[in-house]
C-alpha cells in the first residue's frame, strides 16, 4: 500500500506538503521513510465504495478537511499516513451519493505530538490468517486530512493504488507457493517411508512436479505484468501493451489468489500430518493464503473488471492478448491442456530410478510440463511462458 500511495500522489503531482510525503514514502533512510494504508471499507461494504461509504468531509477555514466517520476494515492500521476516501458536505449540509460523490483524502495517521489525529481504535480485527499484521476498526471523529483529488473523483484517482497492489498480491501468491514448494522439496529428501526417502516415490514427486509448473506459471505471469506496469510507469508503453496490463492485472491478481490457497493446500499435504502441525510453522502459510482471493478485489468483483475493460475499449484488450498469444507458427496457451497429460509418460520413463532430488524433480517437472523443446507443444508455448523461453 505505501507502493500504491506514491503511485497515488505521483499520479496526481507531486507539491506542496504532497513533496515531502512522497518522498518519505520512496525514501531508502530507515530514519525518514513512512508507511501507508488505505482506508477504505466502511460498515455497509467492502468493493462497494460507491454506496458503502458514508464518511463525510467538512472544509476547514485552512482549506483542510475534518472527516467524520466510521472504516470498518483499515489494513496497515500502524501506517504513517493513509489515503481514504469521504463525501464532502456542502455549504447546505448535503452529500452527493454515488461514485460522483466521493474524494479522495491523505491523512497523517498522528499529529506533530505523537498523539491520533483525531482517530479513535475501536478494536483490532480477530482474522484467520495475516495476524501479523494489524486490522483495526477505527472511528474518525474530527480528523485531519487534505483533499488530494478533484471533488467527486476519489475512485479514479485511487485506481492507481489498486493496481499497484494488486500487483503486489500477486507477488505475495507467487511467493508462498514457492516457499512451500521448496520447503516440500527439502523434506522429500530426508524423509523416509516405506524403507525410501519421498524423492525416491515417483507419485509424490509427480505431485510436487505438477505444483512446480503450476508455481513457474504464475511467476512468468508475475513478471510479465510487472513488466507491462514497469512500460507504463516509464511512458514507454504502447497502445498495446497498456490494453495487455489492463486485462492482465485483474486476470493474474484472480487466477493467482486462487491458485497459491490450492497449491500451498496440496504443498502442506506433501508433509503429511506435520503439514498439520501448529508447532511447524506450516498451517500458517494456508491461513495467509485465503486472504489473496479477497484483498484488492474478491473473484466475482474482479471477473466482472475484466468484463468492464473489454466493454470500455470496445474489445481491444482482447485484441492486444490474442496478438501477443496467438502469433503465426507460435504455440499457444491451447498446446498446455495436452501437454500436461504426459504426467504419467514422465512417470513410466522413470523406471523407479534413484537420483538425487534435484535430478529427479527437474527430469518429472519438465516432463510434465511438456515434450523436449523441439517439439510443437512445450509449456514455452503458453503465454507468459513463451515470452521468457530460457526459463
Amino acid at each position: 500500500m505505501t507502493d500504491g500511495a506514491a503511485k497515488v500522489i505521483e499520479s496526481l503531482g507531486i507539491s506542496g506538503f504532497l513533496a515531502d510525503a512522497f518522498g518519505r514514502l520512496t525514501s531508502r533512510d530507515p530514519g525518514t521513510f513512512w508507511t501507508s494504508g488505505q482506508w477504505m471499507t466502511e460498515r455497509r461494504g467492502g468493493s462497494d465504495v460507491a454506496s458503502g461509504t458514508e464518511t463525510v468531509a467538512r472544509e476547514q477555514p485552512d482549506g483542510t478537511y475534518s472527516l467524520s466517520g466510521f472504516k470498518w476494515f483499515t489494513s496497515a492500521t500502524d501506517s504513517d499516513v493513509s489515503l481514504t476516501l469521504a463525501r464532502i458536505v456542502d455549504a447546505q449540509g448535503r452529500v452527493e451519493e454515488g461514485s460522483r460523490g466521493l474524494s479522495l483524502f491523505y491523512l497523517e495517521v498522528r499529529d506533530q505530538e505523537g498523539k491520533l489525529n483525531g482517530i479513535e481504535v475501536q478494536r483490532l480485527k480477530e482474522k484467520l490468517g495475516t495476524r501479523q499484521v494489524p486490522t483495526a476498526e477505527l472511528l474518525l471523529d474530527g480528523c485531519k486530512a487534505h483533499r488530494i483529488s478533484a471533488e467527486g473523483r476519489g475512485v479514479a484517482s485511487i485506481a492507481d493504488m489498486l493496481t499497484i497492489t494488486r500487483l503486489h498480491n500477486v507477488i505475495s501468491a507467487v511467493a508462498g507457493m514457492r516457499r512451500v514448494i521448496s520447503l516440500a522439496r527439502e523434506y522429500a529428501g530426508k524423509r523416509l517411508a516405506f524403507g525410501k526417502l519421498l524423492k525416491d516415490h515417483p507419485l509424490h514427486m509427480q505431485t510436487l512436479a505438477r505444483l512446480e509448473v503450476e508455481t513457474r506459471g504464475a511467476f512468468l505471469l508475475l513478471m510479465e505484468t510487472a513488466r507491462l506496469l514497469g512500460l507504463e510507469e516509464t511512458k514507454l508503453a504502447s497502445e498495446r501493451d497498456l490494453h495487455l496490463l489492463r486485462l492482465l492485472m485483474p486476470v493474474a491478481k484472480l487466477y493467482t489468489g486462487k491458485q497459491a490457497v490450492a497449491v500451498i493446500s496440496e504443498g502442506l499435504e506433501s508433509f503429511g500430518g506435520q503439514g498439520y502441525m501448529e508447532d511447524t510453522g506450516l498451517p500458517v502459510a494456508l491461513r495467509d493464503a485465503q486472504v489473496l482471493t479477497i484483498w484488492e478485489g474478491t473473484t466475482n468483483v474482479l471477473a466482472l473488471d475484466v468484463l468492464r475493460s473489454l466493454s470500455k475499449s470496445e474489445g481491444r484488450v482482447l485484441d492486444a492478448y490474442c496478438s501477443v498469444v496467438q502469433e503465426p507458427g507460435k504455440p499457444t496457451c491451447l498446446d498446455l491442456a495436452s501437454s500436461l497429460g504426459r504426467y504419467e509418460e514422465a512417470r513410466a520413463e522413470r523406471h523407479g530410478g534413484g537420483g538425487s532430488l534435484s535430478t529427479d524433480f527437474r527430469h518429472v517437472s519438465h516432463n510434465a510440463a511438456g515434450p523436449p523443446q523441439n517439439s510443437q507443444s512445450s509449456i514455452h508455448g503458453c503465454f507468459p511462458c513463451r515470452l521468457y523461453p530460457e526459463s
